[in-house]
């Protein structure tokens, strides 16, 4: 009886630990997702910033400013450009996904940093 125990006990064991690892790779799955909506959301809020800096006439560099400083409160999120056309205006961003176990995973390197393009209509 000892033993028969002792093989449930260690099948258990093995069945949790199993079971919670595939949980933690759910959750960082899931982190990358959120990571790309939650992006898309910042670069349309970054570009309406931008419209709103156009449309104040201010400077190229003081548009860039004011994305950046909406930004900054963000955590890792990097500015990659701001470009003004003649009636609209293009920000473009990035974000690493906060995961700590599948960043080791190269088929899901490519998915690991969130990289969104959003335009603003101006009215320049």
């Amino acid at each position: 009886m000892n033993d028969q125990g002792g093989v449930i006990l260690d099948g258990l064991l093995r069945t949790v630990g199993g079971l919670l690892v595939a949980a933690l790779i759910i959750f960082e799955l899931s982190a990358v997702a959120i990571n790309h909506v939650r992006l898309d959301a910042t670069a349309q809020e970054a570009a309406r910033i931008a419209a709103q800096s156009v449309n104040a006439g201010h400077s190229e560099a003081a548009i860039t400013t004011a994305v950046q400083e909406h930004i900054a409160t963000l955590d890792g999120t990097l500015l990659r450009d701001v470009s003004v056309d003649d009636d609209t205006v293009a920000v473009a961003l990035s974000r690493p996904a906060p995961v700590l176990l599948v960043d080791n995973l190269d088929f899901l390197a490519a998915h690991l940093v969130a990289d969104r393009t959003a335009e603003a209509p101006t009215s320049r």
